[in-house]
């Protein structure tokens, strides 16, 4: 053999020898690239899970939480809690005033204020407001007790209930700000107060230690008629203009009657019914008897007396 022909033989043994080295490493990687991920997934199910170590403080200037749709929804900052509706508008506020009074605010979808919470040390507050942000509702607790008032459009108080110690009340008031309806209890007394337009207290139920009465005023406040129901019985009183009593009847146990007085607040008229008998007695300008008519179990009685309260005529004679 030429030293030609054993060169290339040997050539030709190393190239067999690099095909086969090359066909090893490619069965190598094939199966390095099949047991790797295998590997990895049996070692991260045998390793513990990850844990995540926040910071145990965070200093911000502004938290805002955003929707799905990266529309801001909420805000915290150092004036308060904002929460928004999905166009962006204010609904709700929580605050802490600069006096350190929290404060709580719910908007309207116009960013109206109608409702709003208050509270300090000696006051308690809830308003509900309209869309003109006209106070319409209030409710509040203070040191002297619970209140609750109804305002009309122009922010006016139209009715209010408080109640303070032993006092229960509630008031109308017209659009004029005058007290026109009045009912209360306090005690043992309990009342109902009706007013005219000039704010002038006409008519009065009350109920005082259980006896009612019912009184009717006139536009000077005085007292015009009067029915009361006593331990004795009801008994109703008519009053001139100047408050003195004129006219009155009565029922009690032993009798029933009808009385008239003069402008002096002299009794001058007497009609008594008792026990079955019926009496009239006219009297004179100091109260003295003059003339009396009697109907008892004796029969008719009819007597006429003189300023010294003499007998100067009766029948029959005695």
């Amino acid at each position: 053999m030429s030293h030609e022909d054993h060169s290339l033989d040997s050539l030709s043994q190393r190239l067999i020898a690099l095909e086969q080295a090359n066909r090893r490493l490619r069965w190598a990687v094939i199966l390095g690239g099949l047991l790797l991920p295998a590997l990895l997934l049996h070692g991260c199910a045998n390793s513990p899970p990850p844990t995540l170590e926040l910071p145990s403080k965070m200093t911000l200037e502004t938290l805002q939480i955003r929707d799905a749709n990266g529309r801001v929804r909420g805000s915290l900052d150092a004036d308060g809690l904002t929460l928004f509706d999905q166009r962006g508008k204010r609904r709700l506020e929580m605050r802490i005033t600069e006096e350190d009074v929290p404060s709580i605010r719910m908007m309207d979808g116009q960013e109206q204020p109608r409702l709003s919470v208050t509270v300090t040390k000696d006051h308690i507050g809830i308003a509900a407001l309209d869309g003109h942000g006209k106070t319409r509702l209030a409710w509040e607790v203070v040191s002297q007790g619970p209140r609750l008032t109804l305002h009309d459009e122009s922010g006016k108080t139209r009715l209010a209930v408080q109640m303070e110690g032993d006092l229960a009340e509630l008031t109308v008031r017209d659009s004029q700000n005058r007290s026109r309806v009045r009912m209360g209890s306090v005690g043992n007394e309990a009342g109902l107060y009706l007013a005219d337009a000039d704010g002038n207290q006409r008519a009065q139920l009350q109920v005082n230690k259980g006896e009612p009465a019912l009184l009717f005023r006139d536009a000077q406040g005085r007292l015009r008629a009067e029915f009361v129901l006593d331990r004795s019985g009801p008994g109703l009183t008519f009053a001139d203009e100047s408050g003195k009593p004129r006219a009155s009847m009565s029922v009690d146990r032993e009798a029933s009657g009808f009385a008239v007085w003069d402008d002096n607040n002299q009794q001058r008229l007497k009609v008594v019914v008792q026990r079955n008998a019926p009496l009239i007695g006219l009297l004179d300008e100091i109260g003295e008897p003059r003339l009396r008519m009697i109907v008892d179990d004796n029969g008719a009685n009819f007597a006429l007396f003189d300023a010294e309260g003499r007998s100067i005529y009766q029948k029959p004679d005695p």
